[in-house]
């Protein structure tokens, strides 16, 4: 498909594990677990605001947080790489599934992360 649409069509599912043990403020736990798609809100097309890049044994998507996700989303991800030293968190990334043979959705890559020194992160 048109590397558009499959941007349109990228997921991302993260779960905080310890979050009451290390005071999450509620606005991260309310959106714990909950997909986040890399398409332009309210757009019916949903065209992505990533940009994929192919090689013979790779898929890179590339997505500028600061440009393209909303004012709240940009501090859960600052409050997160803040807090990496203590946090024990995993997320999974699937296509989207638009039509009933898509389904079900299935896991393309997952990563769980356990206590990150903070100089391993960028902020």
């Amino acid at each position: 498909q048109d590397d558009k649409v499959m941007a349109g069509r990228f997921k991302a599912i993260g779960i905080g594990h310890n979050f009451d043990e290390i005071g999450a403020p509620g606005f991260i736990k309310g959106y714990n677990g909950k997909p986040v798609i890399f398409a332009h809100p309210g757009r019916n097309d949903r065209k992505g605001f990533s940009t994929i890049h192919k090689g013979p044994s790779y898929l890179e998507l590339d997505v500028d947080v600061g440009a393209n996700f909303s004012f709240i989303a940009q501090k859960g991800i600052v409050w997160g790489l803040g807090m990496s030293e203590k946090m024990n968190s995993s997320v999974g990334f699937v296509i989207e599934a638009r039509e009933e043979d898509e389904l079900p959705e299935c896991m393309l890559a997952c990563v769980n992360t356990k206590f990150v020194p903070h100089s391993n992160t960028a902020i």
